[in-house]
């Protein structure tokens, strides 16, 4: 205990580079087999980490990140919220830097809670809570993209015990973020969807798999308009890959919507980047539904000879001009 609390002390200390050491020194100690932190010092180390996770040294910030998995492990599981806490409001703030680090933390946080524990189920519960009404109150872009890392997490670890905000998360992630203008948060927003649909009820499910359908027979129909379409079509296409890998057996009811639409956006697609994520789906569909796909083998087979020979490189309008 007593070199711990030198370890506490040296954490306080003006100079950064002793902040560093002590944080050094104490992730060395947790990673020992058999580092363990008297009881009546968990509160204490809690405060001070959770202190210097604000720490306007980014290199001292860093070792206190790289503290967290080492002494979530080891410390009251009640304690972690006190964590949770800073990381939280750092992940919802306007500083890039400490939002980073509140985003690495985070994550770090969630991949060593315990699985079947009240405090867990706690923490999930305040973290998503917090996510999803900042999600829904339109935040800048690049908060979106951290928040949506951490919130693909929570879902991949204890998406199950977390219920009670399956439908919230997939409101606002179908409602806000779907459709976005940066590829990079719809990515996000579909790995959360295709996450979320392996462990929801068949009523958000079939909700889901609905606006799918609908979104998909509106780009093959050509109604989408806008000049947004292709982003459009080629982020509802990959959904319907995803949610493939996810939910397998799941989409049986769906699939004879779902495939001929998509091999007929392939058919009339004039942009190299949808008529691939038509064939990935395709694809996954073929891998994912086999008995459900048996059905549709001579169009999959034709769509396969079709491409193989297509040359995205070459130029099949000259042919056209020169006819």
């Amino acid at each position: 205990m007593a070199n711990i609390q030198q370890l506490l002390e040296k954490m306080l200390s003006h100079d950064q580079d002793i902040r560093f050491m002590a944080l050094n020194d104490l992730k060395s100690f947790l990673e020992r087999d058999g580092g363990k932190i008297d009881e009546r010092m968990h509160r204490h180390v809690v405060k001070s980490i959770a202190k210097l996770l604000e720490d306007k040294n980014g290199e001292v910030q860093n070792m206190c990140v790289k503290c967290l998995p080492p002494l979530v492990a080891k410390i009251n599981p009640e304690l972690v919220i006190e964590i949770i806490k800073p990381l939280s409001a750092g992940l919802l703030g306007n500083d890039d830097r400490q939002r980073d680090i509140a985003s690495i933390g985070l994550k770090s946080v969630i991949s060593q809670l315990s699985v079947e524990t009240h405090s867990t189920r706690n923490i999930c519960n305040q973290l998503t809570d917090t996510l999803i009404h900042a999600l829904q109150s339109d935040p800048d872009d690049s908060v979106v993209l951290e928040m949506l890392d951490v919130l693909n997490e929570i879902l991949r670890r204890f998406g199950k015990q977390l219920t009670p905000y399956h439908e919230a998360v997939q409101n606002t992630i179908t409602s806000k973020l779907l459709l976005h203008s940066r590829m990079a948060v719809r990515k996000r927003a579909i790995g959360a969807l295709g996450c979320l649909t392996s462990m929801t009820n068949d009523v958000l499910f079939k909700a889901l798999m609905h606006l799918l359908v609908s979104n998909l027979s509106a780009i093959g129909s050509g109604s989408t308009g806008g000049v947004h379409v292709d982003n459009h079509a080629r982020t509802v296409v990959q959904l319907a890959g995803a949610l493939t890998r996810e939910a397998g057996d799941r989409l049986t009811p769906f699939i004879g919507d779902i495939v001929p639409t998509i091999v007929a956006i392939l058919a009339s697609a004039d942009d190299d980047d949808l008529r691939d994520s038509c064939v990935q789906a395709l694809e996954s569909f073929a891998f994912r539904c086999q008995k459900d796909m048996s059905a549709h083998v001579d169009t999959l087979v034709q769509v396969a000879v079709q491409y193989l020979q297509y040359d995205p490189n070459y130029n099949y309008d000259d042919d056209d001009d020169d006819d």
